[in-house]
């Protein structure tokens, strides 16, 4: 577990420096650009995420827990990724303008024109990154993370300054990947050479199952933009979106930080099933605790977080966003963590399962969302984190049943999602009567707010902190069952 707390500390202050970079360029940003601009990079962005996972088809999961290092091996992989990067270039280009004519939104196709440059880009620096994570050298990634970002996000502000407009956002996706990909390259220090892709073959066992799951994950997170966008005008969708920043920014940031590091970590071997269970309980309890944390508070001063983000032009649509996708960002990000814990255990069925089953549950939310209105689009999402939650934990205790460890226990993760559904209620009931009101009494009512969420999650913390220190066993008629696993 200090291994894991070890890498864990290396990818949360290169994170955090990154997020402070996008606070700051955001800021700057919001106030150059229209909400309009930033609704149709958030469609590009959807388009664009959707050829990002099919950039190596599952290969790098799958590589990092291959026991093959050798030169062949990357090198087929490497093959892989160079030809579908380029097909992936060659598909956008030719999707830019029916998808632009789809959405009503001249200036789509030439920001999905931009971004077709990413893919053959970042498929130069792939497998240097997988070298990378399986040397566990999470200080080097962290690293040019951070400078990546960095780079980029100079370059778009410095375009959106001049007055370039929505391009400035897509130049930085492509500064970025170019970045990336040079800074990987030089820390990895070997040159690769494609080699046919036959090599890879024992990459390709779960790289199929995974993508998949990937592909049906990615229907649950994206096609809310994509019915906004085309039910929707482009001044909603980029609300929407920056409602979804401030939302995603830290709670995405700790279920990534651990989720990242649960595969080479819960993937070793010699480890026996009940520390197994044990670091998996941890790594649950202590996404959703953290992310409960971060986003009660942001729900409590939502209206003086968007101020001084985006400025106030944007506190008429905002703010009525958070108070539903902020806990709906704090679930997710738990779910996450579940899924990288089910990824390191190679239960490749499990992830295929939990990806269907979330996709149904999370269409289901946003039909009964739209049915009223698109505005309820926000709590739509909620519901559907919530479902996706209880679905993830359910097939991860059926995989532990499966391999005879101890199951996840979920009662101490009950009283925090509970909290965050009565706090989204709560906040929407309380931003109704502050709208109204003025701005003092505003301000009142966010520190009663942040107080009262204070008090509430130290009692809880408190109450958590036994759950979290207990080991998990099994029963005892299976205990003498136990073996390495």
């Amino acid at each position: 577990m200090s291994r894991v707390l070890s890498s864990v500390s290396w990818l949360f202050f290169g994170q955090v420096g990154r997020i402070a970079s996008q606070l700051v360029g955001v800021s700057v940003i919001a106030r150059l650009l229209t909400p309009a601009d930033f609704g149709v990079i958030a469609i590009a962005l959807m388009v664009s995420n959707l050829a990002g996972l099919l950039r190596d088809m599952g290969t790098g999961p799958a590589a990092i827990r291959s026991p093959d290092g050798s030169a062949r091996f990357l090198g087929g992989i490497y093959s892989v990724q160079l030809v579908i990067g380029l097909i992936l270039a060659a598909a956008l280009l030719l999707l830019a303008q029916p998808l632009a004519g789809f959405y009503r939104v001249d200036a789509l196709e030439r920001v999905l024109i931009i971004f077709s440059v990413v893919f053959p880009v970042s498929a130069l620096g792939g497998v240097h990154l997988i070298v990378l994570e399986r040397a566990q050298r999470y200080r080097d990634i962290s690293a040019i993370d951070l400078l990546a970002y960095v780079g980029g996000l100079l370059v778009a502000v410095a375009l959106a300054s001049a007055g370039i407009g929505v391009e400035s956002l897509a130049a930085q996706a492509v500064v970025s990947a170019a970045l990336q990909t040079v800074l990987q390259r030089r820390a990895a220090g070997m040159v690769l050479r494609p080699t046919h892709p036959r090599h890879a073959r024992s990459a390709a066992g779960g790289s199929l199952a995974v993508t998949s799951f990937h592909l049906m994950n990615y229907v649950v997170r994206n096609s809310d933009t994509g019915v906004a966008g085309r039910l929707a005008s482009a001044d909603f969708v980029g609300a929407y979106s920056m409602a979804g920043r401030i939302a995603q920014m830290p709670t995405q940031l700790i279920g990534m930080l651990v989720s990242r590091v649960s595969v080479p970590m819960l993937s070793a071997e010699g480890l026996d099933r009940d520390t197994l269970a044990h670091n998996a309980q941890r790594m649950i309890a202590g996404t959703l605790l953290a992310s409960a944390l971060v986003c009660l508070v942001l729900v409590a001063l939502r209206q003086t977080v968007t101020a001084l983000l985006f400025g106030a032009q944007w506190l008429d649509a905002v703010p009525p966003q958070l108070v539903w996708l902020l806990p709906a960002a704090a679930l997710t990000s738990t779910s996450a963590v579940v899924v990288g814990v089910m990824t390191a255990f190679g239960a490749t069925v499990a992830l295929t399962r939990t990806g269907a089953l979330s996709a149904i549950a999370h269409a289901l939310a946003l039909l009964a969302g739209l049915s009223v209105d698109v505005r309820w689009l926000p709590a739509s999402i909620l519901a559907s984190a919530l479902m996706a939650l209880g679905i993830a934990l359910l097939q991860l205790r059926a995989v532990q049943a499966d391999r005879s460890m101890p199951p996840v226990r979920l009662m101490p993760l009950v009283p925090v999602v509970l909290l965050l559904i009565a706090c989204a209620l709560w906040s929407d009931t309380l931003f109704l009567a502050a709208a109204a009101s003025e701005p003092v009494r505003q301000i009142g009512l966010e520190l009663l707010e942040a107080g009262a969420v204070a008090l509430l999650l130290s009692a809880l913390a408190a109450g958590q902190w036994r759950a979290w220190r207990r080991r998990p066993t099994l029963d005892p008629e299976s205990a003498p069952e136990r073996k390495t696993a």
